[in-house]
């Protein structure tokens, strides 16, 4: 009985103490409210300085002239696979199955090049 009562309390005083942190997190919450931005600094050897200044924006890109042309409202057109960019799904809507090379000329001598498979079965 003696050694029953004790693991009770030891594990009563257990429940208390982490009933205790976690409904009150908010008293020690501003302490540690730039976790995120230390983490940050402590890679900051491993970043590019000019990281979003020189590196040019590929991905935002479409590959699609007729999606770019329509001012990218082009996502409930799926006429051909240039559609890809703006809605995979609509190649549920493609009739046959298409393959397109697509090449746009950009700002600064820059080229983007990109090919388009979809297959119906």
């Amino acid at each position: 009985m003696h050694k029953t009562t004790y693991i009770l309390k030891k594990y009563a005083s257990l429940f208390v103490l982490g009933g205790s942190l976690l409904l009150c997190p908010g008293l020690w919450a501003s302490e540690f409210q730039d976790i995120y931005g230390d983490t940050g600094k402590f890679f900051e050897f491993i970043q590019d300085p000019n990281t979003g200044l020189t590196v040019f924006p590929i991905l935002t890109i479409p590959v699609g002239g007729e999606y770019e042309g329509m001012g990218t409202a082009y996502t409930a057109i799926a006429r051909d696979s240039s559609f890809f960019d703006a809605n995979p799904a609509a190649s549920s809507l493609l009739e046959y199955t298409e393959i397109g090379f697509l090449h746009n000329n950009w700002i600064a001598d820059t080229n983007i090049e990109g090919i388009v498979y979809t297959k119906r079965t």
